[in-house]
């Protein structure tokens, strides 16, 4: 039978069509014009290599079919397709709400990307049966919401394909109930609430998977990597996770109760609330921070311990005596550390971030690298502690004791220094702004000369962070000697710029959360090791366009964006341009990182003042009532920029090109202009009072 005569006798109310041959038939209608199937019975046809194209097949009957190669798109809700063969069918984007799939043949059959679609707050795909069907090699990459799997054969099924997010399962609620999925990877998965009980995970990849209120009871988790996944709220009591790695797991209020924890990696798990009765192989250390987050540790005596890599944050250590202690890396944001003892403490790359640490003892202490930004320090003593590139920015400094300490390339920017000692503080390439009160600062004209700032640098460390999850997730930033060795298999230039950014935060540690949180421009930001390692990947890869100068630093945030990469080969200065797959989208986005950032800080209110933009390209840039007081701006294009109302008194403008800006009623009170290009600028109502013109370039009147 051929389409046309099949649409026909539908359309006169023929439903009954069971066992016809429509091989090879194609039925092609359009977005919003549907062609409609709904509810016909196509049980045990031949339909081989048909197409369903924006075809309507909503409740309609295909049990037993022969879909060999078919390809559907459009709606298949209610539908049922049980015992059908789907042997290398196309199944998606599709609609598949109570679709029934049980005892199918699913072999090679691909469900396309995950649509991400959301009807009345909701999944459009719910609830699938799956039952006993046979997945072997199929790719089940789309929406599952509370899909039953229960003995189907997923032993080589595929959840994901490569590292894009459009092309991964969505399994909240699913049932994959005493599955064997030994090996499989389900890195990054969201399995929310989904039921594995009894499953064989072992060796399986769950790195950075969401597990949140999943049941995991019983299940084997031996081997499996488990690192930076969330399992808060899962059950994992009789679970076994010997051999498992949970490197920087979240295990706040999980149940693992009973379970075998024996030789795991438990380094940085989250131990808040979780139920540990009776299990096995929880390290000492682990039992430790599990006390000190759920119980407390006041005043006690914990000398030498060895904390590091901890999840301490909120935890109250008033009074306790931790000298000597390994904290390095570890998480102590809002921790209460008041009158506690740190002297020679390891403190190295620790994020002691909005802290308590008043009257504090930390003497002789190592806090390179550490996050220090709004902590409370006031009256510490820091004698001969080390700073070095620690991040100090809007801290409480006010009577600490700072004297030999090494403050060497430490922000400070915004840092209270009122009657601070910093007697032979070593200050070299130190970076602040806006201190008040420091009136002990020693030979501060020398100091200002060294300050470490570029205008990536100095555009970072003024973006603002709406979402304090992004601000939370943003890790350390790296050393150049760590850049370096990362990147050393790279056939190309590593531009300064991609140096600076990763020497100031080294991606999000949880890059692809469940509320898709983003960095800037709808993108998220990928710790370098991770940006690396998915280039490798893609330039392998037959399946995308690729060049070995690219690097995959910013991958998409929300469902409807594409990446974005950095391109390599420039001494200095790293493009970036769109990398969208699914539309071939490679086409240039931003000339620099710098440019990137630059946007992303002038959508926001945040200040300029003082700021070293030198030779920054700001042509046709939205910068009206924008403060830029006392900025440096020196061969800074400006050139068709709008800088009305634009506070620039005592900047730097030396060389500026004003070509054809807008200057309406800007204060440029006090600028040094010497060479600045005003041609046919708009300079009405432009304050420049003790401005200095030497051999600048003005509009013609």
């Amino acid at each position: 039978m051929k389409q046309g005569e099949l649409i026909k006798r539908y359309q006169a109310g023929e439903r009954d069509f069971s066992g016809i041959n429509l091989s090879g038939e194609a039925f092609y209608g359009k977005q919003g014009g549907e062609i409609d199937l709904s509810g016909i019975n196509l049980s045990h046809a031949n339909l081989e290599k048909v197409i369903f194209s924006h075809v309507n097949l909503n409740s309609a009957n295909l049990s037993g079919a022969n879909l060999k190669d078919a390809r559907f798109n459009g709606y298949l809700d209610d539908a049922d397709l049980s015992e059908a063969d789907l042997t290398n069918a196309r199944i998606g984007p599709c609609s598949l709400n109570h679709t029934s799939f049980r005892k199918a043949n699913l072999t090679n059959a691909d469900f396309g990307a995950s649509s991400g679609l959301i009807e009345n707050g909701k999944r459009a795909s719910r609830e699938m049966d799956f039952s006993e069907s046979d997945c072997t090699n199929a790719y089940l990459t789309s929406d599952f919401v509370a899909a039953n799997f229960r003995r189907a054969n997923l032993k080589q099924a595929k959840f994901l394909k490569g590292s894009l997010y459009w092309y991964r399962a969505y399994l909240v609620s699913a049932d994959l109930s005493e599955q064997d999925l030994q090996g499989q990877n389900l890195s990054t998965l969201n399995l929310t609430q989904a039921n594995l009980s009894h499953t064989n995970l072992s060796y399986a990849n769950l790195r950075s998977a969401i597990l949140v209120g999943a049941n995991l009871c019983n299940a084997n988790l031996s081997h499996a990597d488990l690192s930076n996944s969330n399992l808060s709220e899962a059950n994992l009591s009789h679970g076994n996770l010997s051999h498992a790695n949970l490197t920087n797991s979240n295990l706040t209020k999980a149940n693992i109760a009973e379970a075998n924890l024996s030789e795991t990696e438990q380094n940085a798990i989250l131990l808040h609330e979780s139920n540990i009765d009776n299990t096995i192989g929880l390290t000492e250390k682990s039992r430790l921070i599990w006390r000190i987050v759920n119980q407390q540790a006041i005043g006690e005596d914990l000398t030498g311990v060895d904390l590091s890599y901890s999840k301490l944050q909120n935890a109250n250590l008033q009074g306790t005596n931790l000298s000597n202690a390994d904290l390095r890396n570890s998480l102590l944001t809002n921790a209460n550390l008041s009158d506690a003892n740190l002297t020679s403490a390891q403190l190295q790359q620790v994020d002691l971030s909005q802290a308590n640490l008043m009257n504090t003892r930390l003497v002789n202490s190592d806090l390179s690298q550490a996050n220090l930004e709004n902590a409370n320090l006031s009256n510490a003593d820091l004698t001969q502690a080390n700073l070095n590139l620690a991040k100090l920015s809007h801290s409480n400094l006010s009577q600490a004791n700072l004297a030999s300490a090494n403050l060497s390339q430490t922000i400070l920017n915004y840092a209270n220094l009122s009657q601070t000692n910093l007697q032979d503080a070593n200050l070299d390439k130190a970076v602040y702004t806006n201190l008040y009160d420091a009136l002990n600062i020693p030979d501060l004209e020398k100091l200002r000369t060294k300050q470490n700032k570029t205008p990536l640098t100095e555009l970072l460390n003024r973006l603002p962070m709406y979402n304090t999850a992004v601000t939370e997730s943003l890790q350390p930033g790296l050393t150049r000697e760590q850049i370096t060795e990362l990147t050393k298999d790279i056939p190309h230039q590593i531009p300064e710029e991609l140096y600076q950014l990763y020497q100031w935060r080294n991606g999000m540690n949880n890059y692809r959360g469940g509320d898709f949180d983003v960095f800037v421009d709808s993108q998220n930001f990928k710790p370098l090791e991770k940006a690396v390692e998915e280039s490798k990947y893609f330039l392998k890869s037959n399946d995308y366009k690729w060049e070995d100068n690219w690097l995959f630093v910013f991958g998409q945030g929300t469902d409807n964006c594409g990446a974005y990469v950095v391109v390599l080969g420039d001494e200095n200065i790293a493009p970036v341009q769109n990398f969208d797959p699914e539309y071939r989208d490679y086409s240039p986005k931003y000339p620099s990182l710098t440019h990137m950032i630059l946007k992303a800080v002038l959508e926001t209110d945040v200040s300029f003042e003082g700021a070293n933009l030198s030779g920054v390209d700001f042509s046709r840039f939205q910068m009206s009532e924008k403060n830029f007081s006392g900025a440096n701006l020196s061969g800074a294009n400006l050139s068709f920029t709008d800088l009305s109302r634009t506070n620039l008194s005592e900047a730097n403008l030396t060389g500026a090109n004003f070509y054809r800006a807008g200057l309406f009623r800007a204060n440029l009170t006090g600028a040094n202009l010497t060479n600045a290009n005003f041609q046919e600028a708009d300079l009405e109502g432009v304050n420049l009072t003790d401005a200095i013109l030497n051999n600048t370039i003005m509009a013609d009147v």
